[in-house]
């Protein structure tokens, strides 16, 4: 474990004992019952039930684990079911993947370096795109957004972050799949930092502009779209 590691580490615990006073309950879940997923003896996928999604999640080697909760959780709930993307950071090792299908087999892992040649003929498609994606290759927000809009085979996609549990099926976004999703989606929360400062997502520019607290509430942690409401031209300006 490296010392950036360690810092993390101890950020939640800290966390969990000064904000949360979950500090025990914390080390249980973190520590014991946590790898205990594993142990589950099945596969946490179910077959497909909708030809024209695709589902997406970005994980590296440290969120291995994190992955499997987040994407059971999905499976237990959800009643659209759709082809299913696990985008690599570049960190994941040869048991990651073998653990990855082991429980999900039908998935297809995105490496993010081999995906520019294993897509080629659809990168190609949109030259500017691939230009930028291969210009802030190691930007992993910006390979979030731009392999899966790039690479799926499907209409509409979903992309959630592997830190989101799912304890019931989302009425909303089920019912705009269920539509063919004319409208996009993405998750909003409210953002202070501990000491509520409200202004604490912000996002600055090098210029010292800040963008509109409005937009600074959207989250890239659940994006729901149809492809042509993101045409290639609006994009590529």
């Amino acid at each position: 474990m490296n010392l950036k590691r360690i810092k993390l580490e101890l950020f939640h615990l800290r966390k969990a004992f000064s904000q949360y006073h979950q500090l025990r309950r914390y080390i249980r879940n973190r520590f014991i019952l946590n790898r205990k997923i594993l142990g589950f003896l099945g596969t946490f996928e179910r077959p497909q039930t909708h030809d024209n999604l695709s589902i997406h999640t970005m994980l590296g080697h440290q969120h291995v684990l994190m992955a499997l909760w987040s994407l059971a959780s999905f499976y237990a709930v959800s009643k659209s079911i759709g082809k299913l993307y696990l985008h690599s950071d570049g960190t994941l090792t040869a048991d990651d993947t073998r653990i990855l299908q082991k429980f999900f087999p039908s998935a297809e892992l995105v490496d993010p370096v081999g995906v520019l040649t294993q897509y080629a003929d659809k990168f190609s498609q949109y030259p500017e795109i691939r230009d930028f994606r291969v210009k802030y290759k190691k930007n992993f927000f910006q390979t979030k957004l731009i392999d899966p809009f790039v690479i799926s085979d499907r209409d509409i996609r979903l992309f959630f972050d592997i830190d989101i549990l799912w304890f019931q099926n989302s009425e909303l976004i089920e019912n705009e799949i269920r539509n063919n999703c004319p409208h996009s989606y993405m998750m909003t929360g409210t953002f202070s930092d501990e000491e509520g400062d409200p202004n604490a997502n912000t996002v600055y520019f090098k210029d010292g502009s800040k963008l509109p607290a409005t937009f600074s509430s959207f989250n890239g942690g659940i994006m729901l779209y149809h492809k042509k409401n993101f045409p290639a031209d609006k994009l590529t300006e």
